[in-house]
């Protein structure tokens, strides 16, 4: 590790701590990972290895189902102002026989399935482990529901409330193979093409770390996944698709990350995705 103490050129981020350094600020040069390290956590504990100090800043785990739950509140107070809009007998005719649409009801739904995964999730995993919900990605529109940093590696949850069994087909020719998710009969593929943007955005948190090389899960949970006595976990194009039990039992394997290692990537990716809630 080549590491050398300077005013930087340029502005950066402490892979620790995850503190703004603005150029010309004295720092700690890693030429060989390409990322700095602020003097407050260079000076935290020597005899640590740099890449693997106690971040000090507290973790923000995020509030499970947040997303869907601001969706469903949305939708409802739109609904509301529409029908308050419309006068008279009618308007109060209306109201009193309004049923929210299963569009609606939908998100609730998806909030609470996302409450139910996070306790299942908290109860299970070992200690040491940290479970952040409701990921807001920067630049984008979208979310990452559930993100589990563990020995194991970093375990990225998409959460789905959908019904029906779950499977993987091969629809390629004879000298093909094209493996696609099936749920209840129908391709759901798109669920896993999903993935790409939330693995790239947690890559790019873990890379100026050090800690690029640091294993990463994709996994999509189905909430309401009825598996049977020899039921196994069904993967397409590396993504695994299976429930959150058996996910529990994956991520509490041993593996790379030190309980530090753990504790960094946890706190870094806390600051960049922060919580939607």
């Amino acid at each position: 590790m080549a590491l050398k103490q300077m005013a930087l050129r340029y502005a950066g981020t402490c892979r620790v701590c995850a503190v703004e350094l603005p150029a010309r600020t004295q720092a700690v040069y890693d030429s060989e990972a390409k990322n700095v390290l602020c003097l407050q956590c260079r000076d935290r504990d020597p005899a640590e290895p740099l890449g693997f100090l106690p971040p000090p800043q507290p973790i923000d785990h995020g509030v499970a189902g947040a997303g869907p739950q601001a969706e469903y509140e949305r939708r409802t107070a739109k609904r509301q102002k529409e029908l308050d809009a419309i006068p008279g007998l009618r308007g109060k005719l209306v109201r009193a026989l309004d049923k929210e649409p299963q569009s609606t009801t939908a998100w609730a739904k998806g909030a609470e399935g996302e409450r139910r995964l996070a306790s299942t999730l908290e109860a299970g995993l070992t200690t040491g482990a940290v479970v952040l919900h409701s990921r807001k990605v920067p630049k984008t529109r979208g979310d990452i529901d559930h993100l589990i940093v563990a020995s194991s590696g970093i375990w990225i949850a998409d959460a789905k409330n959908y019904q029906g069994r779950v499977e993987g087909r091969d629809v390629g020719g004879w000298r093909t193979s094209d493996v696609r998710l099936y749920v209840n009969g129908r391709d759901q593929t798109k669920l896993v093409d999903n993935f790409e943007w939330q693995v790239a955005a947690v890559r790019a948190v873990l890379d100026p770390m050090g800690f690029g090389e640091a294993p990463i899960h994709p996994v999509l949970l189905f909430t309401q996944w009825k598996k049977g006595l020899f039921e196994k976990p069904v993967t397409v194009r590396g993504v695994r698709a299976m429930w959150a039990s058996r996910l529990v039992e994956l991520a509490n394997e041993p593996g790379p990350l030190s309980p530090d290692a753990v504790r960094a990537i946890a706190t870094q990716l806390s600051a960049k995705l922060p919580s939607k809630a």
